[in-house]
């Protein structure tokens, strides 16, 4: 996979519009069949504060784990855009998504 174009390189790019961290996430609403985790919904927020807690405050009594899963998620995508623009290496989102779903399974 090439790298990530630098022009997009932003947080609300990477987390709300990124065709690659939109992949992932839908893997992830897939897998945990959380139906409001949905990455095409999300462009319309104009900040990641906004994201978040629309994310975390929708989960009510659930708010601790979707801050913890959002954390996870955001992390690994961002480590993955550095990894691809100062090593020069890459991981088709699939590898993204088995990173993310070991280390939830380790929390749980």
């Amino acid at each position: 996979m090439p790298p990530l174009p630098l022009r997009d390189e932003t947080t609300r790019h990477l987390l709300f519009t990124c065709r690659y961290s939109n992949r992932i996430c839908g893997m992830i609403k897939n897998w945990l069949g959380i139906d409001d985790f949905n990455p095409s919904e999300w462009a319309s927020f104009s900040d990641v504060q906004a994201w978040w807690e629309h994310l975390s405050l929708a989960h009510g009594s659930r708010r601790k784990a979707m801050s913890s899963l959002i954390m996870l998620v955001s992390m690994t995508i961002w480590n993955e855009c550095n990894a691809r623009v100062f090593k020069q290496t890459s991981a088709l989102p699939l590898i993204i998504f088995a990173r993310i779903e070991e280390v939830k399974e380790l929390c749980d």
